[in-house]
């Protein structure tokens, strides 16, 4: 049997490691996987949610970004929320709110972006 590939071997190292909440560890090998594939948006977006919870937003937006343009509109919504999420804490309220529209009435996260987005709105103008 041959060995998987190193794309798909760190990718799912870096699963177990997010599932231990080894997050710092986890970002490295998802790194991994993006610099053996580097349109792989699920190890992207995975590297995103990293550094979403190792509070750096900057990396994090990045990462959401590089997923968005390699997805082929797969997950989209997840994904521009996600976006949406890192903007609002760099307090780039007016770019997470114009994000949080995008999300359509009746997807899973529709309630959660429109909440995000009022919460934006009041930042904005204070």
């Amino acid at each position: 049997m041959s060995s998987p590939n190193p794309n798909h071997a760190a990718y799912v190292k870096g699963d177990a490691l997010w599932k231990q909440g080894r997050f710092k560890e986890a970002a490295h090998f998802f790194q991994i996987a993006v610099e053996e594939w580097p349109e792989d948006y699920q190890a992207l977006w995975a590297l995103g949610n990293c550094y979403t919870v190792l509070k750096k937003p900057r990396e994090a937006e990045d990462a959401f970004r590089r997923a968005l343009d390699a997805s082929s509109g797969a997950n989209r919504y997840e994904l521009v929320f996600n976006l949406a999420n890192t903007l609002f804490d760099q307090k780039r309220f007016e770019e997470a709110k114009a994000l949080y529209a995008e999300i359509p009435s009746g997807h899973s996260l529709s309630q959660k972006a429109m909440r995000n987005a009022a919460l934006a709105k009041s930042r904005s103008s204070a």
